[in-house]
């Protein structure tokens, strides 16, 4: 869309001078390719001038560029031969499809806004062109779940590396009220942790399951205070064990009151969140407190491994900027736009999460929260299970019915930290090409992800 529209669009008379700022933005655009190539005459000529500046927006690694800027001159060259040839190195070609079929298909760049959605047809969609990298997806239809997901598209192996592999992506849509309001599908399968100091624990495999888009929040909570669920014990499941000493109720209910005495989250006052608050995340809870919760939902706080497979933390070089590690102080659900694979918005940052596994006698907590460095998104924390800090939240998963859930998937678990200092500490992922290292920063070691040397177009096609 062009920005001169935008600026049209604005009532100049009202103003003058607060359009400003649009004028400057159209006119650094007008000056860019993009612009200069958009405003020129139609014509093959201008087309073919395009085929340098996609050569070297290609060349310094800027894929989506090259393919924005190749599909503008594809509308006046669509049969060039220089420009037939660059496709296979700026996009992969894949089809879409959807569970049913006949969805509204819609795309955009993992980190574009909310306007740069692009309605591509209904499914299924073939021969569809995409720039390599992180892409987000929208499937919507009638009497179904509006689906949110994304794929990355591999440029080394000319393929998908996620979510599965091969050059189609498949949105399976869940019909309306077939699953509890908020919550979204992540798929099973063999799950590894990539979490620092965890690579070390073997795979579990378990099946698809549920997990809430969004922390719980507020509103949510206090819906299970109003409940009783401050004096109803059957809630209450797991021994309240504290420093190797069972706890009575009495004892254990003590220590769960907010900032006037009353049973709730530490942060609360008089029982109640602070006006203006509800669509927040519930912080100021602890562990019991949260697990609690979650039988009163008639769901489960997620083990380490369903958290970890929802979350894809080797995706942080795209999530991490578009999540709440601000400094600034906790947002609202859904505020910041760092979307996991399958749909769940922020599991970096914003407030750190509960998990059920335990690390001797504490209990895990993942993610990372507003006021912490943003490579806590993939290092384990773990802090007593009796902990309300004001950055501790948690969200919900359910599981299937029956006994699917592998015992071992709730197990405690044992941090081991090596010196990667001294040795090289990479694990392959599907392909030589890619690899998964750990590496240290200051004090605390990061999960990075390692891309092997790209093959760089100069002139010629990439190999």
């Amino acid at each position: 869309m062009l920005p001169l529209g935008e600026c049209q669009s604005l009532d100049w008379s009202e103003n003058p001078r607060s359009q400003v700022p649009c004028c400057l933005r159209f006119s650094r655009w007008l000056l860019s390719p993009f612009g200069a190539f958009a405003v020129a005459p139609a014509s093959a000529g201008r087309g073919k001038t395009a085929i340098p500046e996609i050569l070297r927006l290609a060349g310094k690694g800027e894929d989506n560029a090259a393919f924005a800027l190749a599909r503008q001159a594809e509308q006046v060259i669509p049969n060039d031969p220089a420009l037939l040839k660059l496709w296979p190195d700026i996009s992969l070609e894949i089809s879409v499809h959807s569970n049913p079929e006949g969805a509204d298909i819609y795309m955009k760049g993992y980190r574009e806004n909310e306007r740069s959605w692009e309605h591509l047809g209904r499914s299924p969609i073939k021969h569809l062109r995409v720039p390599f990298g992180l892409l987000r997806w929208k499937a919507t239809k009638r009497g179904y779940d509006t689906l949110e997901a994304t794929s990355y598209a591999r440029e080394q192996t000319k393929e998908l590396w996620f979510p599965e592999g091969g050059t189609s992506v498949n949105l399976s849509l869940v019909m309306n009220g077939s699953i509890d309001e908020g919550m979204v599908r992540i798929p099973g399968g063999s799950t590894q942790l990539d979490l620092e100091g965890l690579l070390h624990v073997p795979p579990v495999q378990f099946p698809d399951y549920w997990m809430d888009r969004y922390e719980v929040t507020n509103k949510q909570f206090k819906q299970f205070v109003d409940a009783g669920g401050y004096q109803k014990r059957g809630y209450w499941k797991q021994p309240f064990v504290e420093n190797g000493r069972t706890l009575s109720w009495e004892e254990a209910m003590s220590k769960f009151l907010d900032k006037t005495g009353r049973r709730g989250p530490s942060t609360w006052e008089l029982g109640n969140y602070s006006e203006g608050q509800a669509d927040y995340p519930v912080t100021g809870v602890s562990w019991y407190e949260a697990a609690a919760y979650a039988e009163y939902a008639g769901k489960s706080i997620p083990t380490i491994f369903h958290w970890n497979s929802a979350a894809r933390a080797w995706l942080f070089s795209d999530i991490l900027p578009m999540s709440n590690f601000s400094g600034h102080g906790l947002s609202p659900v859904g505020k910041y736009h760092g979307m996991s694979p399958y749909g769940t918005y922020d599991m970096a940052g914003n407030t750190k999460e509960w998990c059920w596994n335990a690390k001797g006698n504490k209990r895990f907590i993942l993610g990372g929260a507003w006021n912490e460095p943003s490579y806590m998104f993939s290092s384990p924390d773990a802090q007593s299970p009796f902990d309300p800090r004001p950055t501790y939240g948690f969200r919900c998963v359910k599981y299937p019915q029956g006994p699917v859930i592998p015992s071992v998937a709730a197990e405690a678990l044992t941090v081991t930290i090596r010196d990667f200092t001294k040795e090289d500490q990479c694990r392959t992922r599907s392909s030589p090409s890619l690899r998964i290292c750990t590496g240290t920063t200051r004090r605390h070691s990061m999960l990075s992800l390692t891309l092997s040397k790209r093959t760089r177009i100069s002139g010629e096609s990439r190999k």
